[in-house]
């Protein structure tokens, strides 16, 4: 079995983002389902030092590859973030809060995680913020990881759109032919360019981030501006995951006044 290990410049980046202040909006809700939980003003601050208080587990840390992880840090909520109800503005109660970078040898991308203790549900219509351990992730990447990365996104989106093409091609022709032969042709054509872009890796294309789709960190790093939002139970060798929605870093990386 291969073991991990973990980028050798991880705790240099980790040190470089002392100050770093984030502001993110949170779009809390299931993709099918028409309710939402916007919370806006959520404002955090990474800080270098080691956490000297009880805060949530971290899938790093605390989970199968903890090697890879910059250990946990401190992180300070400066705004807590609110959002409109019913009952009018409230605000989210984020306390505990710790950060860790992830980051494998050889990967062009590592892993920003926020990790929180929520207080009080937050709930508008059936959109919820449940009480408890809540996470939020976003990928990291190196100027050069992200160009290589996007050439390999534009080859495999460029074959998908290609191959799309071959099989609406190849079904406008079985459907204008009468010989049978010449449609059983077609359709075996149709197929073969099926199974081809079934084959092509499109879900992680998806999740290399454009240009204009990125936020600069400092020590030249670069934070994909869209993350998730999760909840967890149980330790992270087991245990239950549920995604919650999508967390947005609005503002670019800023020093502390």
């Amino acid at each position: 079995q291969v073991k991990w290990v973990q980028n050798p410049t991880l705790f240099q980046d980790t040190a470089a983002q002392t100050g770093t202040l984030l502001n993110i909006r949170l779009d809390v809700g299931k993709e099918t389902d028409e309710a939402r939980l916007p919370i806006k003003g959520l404002q955090i601050e990474l800080q270098p030092e080691d956490t000297k208080y009880q805060h949530p587990k971290l899938p790093g840390h605390d989970g199968p590859h903890s090697q890879l992880s910059s250990g946990p840090r401190a992180l300070q909520v400066h705004q807590p973030g609110s959002f409109i109800s019913m009952k009018g503005s409230q605000c989210i109660d984020l306390k505990n809060g710790a950060w860790e970078l992830i980051w494998r040898e050889g990967a062009p991308a590592g892993s920003l995680i926020c990790g929180f203790d929520n207080a009080e549900e937050a709930e508008r219509n059936s959109a919820k913020l449940p009480k408890g351990r809540v996470y939020m992730s976003f990928p990291v990447w190196t100027k050069d990881g992200l160009a290589e990365g996007q050439l390999e996104k534009f080859r495999i989106e460029g074959l998908a759109q290609q191959y799309k093409q071959d099989i609406e091609n190849e079904k406008k022709m079985m459907g204008e032919t009468s010989n049978l032969i010449k449609k059983a042709l077609h359709f075996r054509a149709a197929t073969e360019a099926m199974e081809k872009r079934s084959l092509l890796s499109l879900s992680r294309a998806k999740q290399v981030p454009l240009d204009g789709e990125v936020v600069p960190l400092k020590n030249g790093l670069l934070l994909t501006a869209k993350g998730l939002v999760w909840s967890k139970e149980g330790g992270f060798h087991r245990g239950q995951h549920t995604l919650l929605g999508s967390a947005l870093v609005e503002t670019k990386d800023m020093l502390k006044p």
